[in-house]
């Protein structure tokens, strides 16, 4: 009876650690995608990478947040293509809804523009502001 009991454990132990090809600690400057461009197998994409990190690894993003990677926490990498498709397709945390860089720098222009035009009314109000004061 004992052996059965061991043996069930044991067997969990060894299917578990066979779907880790590696652990990945993370360092200070590090991506998921870069980590997920470097560690994706052949035949895998990145985000489909970056999606299997992240599900294998909730814990490592600050608020389970796929952008926010913790320094210094051990992620767990997927062994093969299936586990990692598997991963992937079971929790797509990154979609192709997502903003393209193309999108988020015209983004960043709209802003520029927002920001100048607040500066520019600054300064013709300091330019107002300074004759009234002249004029006292």
């Amino acid at each position: 009876m004992k052996t059965k009991l061991l043996a069930v454990p044991l067997m969990l132990l060894l299917c578990s650690a066979a779907s880790y090809a590696k652990d990945y600690k993370v360092k200070s400057g590090d991506t998921l995608s870069a980590i997920a461009e470097n560690l994706k197998l052949a035949g895998t994409t990145t985000k489909g990478m970056m999606n299997a990190i992240y599900s294998n690894n909730p814990l490592a993003f600050i608020n389970e947040d796929i952008n926010v990677l913790k320094r210094g926490v051990t992620l767990q990498i997927p062994a093969n293509k299936t586990e990692i498709q598997r991963l992937a397709d079971s929790y797509p945390h990154l979609t192709s809804n997502e903003n393209s860089t193309s999108e988020i720098h015209a983004e960043i222009a709209d802003i520029k523009k927002e920001i100048l035009a607040v500066i520019e009314s600054m300064a013709t109000s300091k330019n107002v502001l300074e004759k009234n004061v002249s004029n006292l």
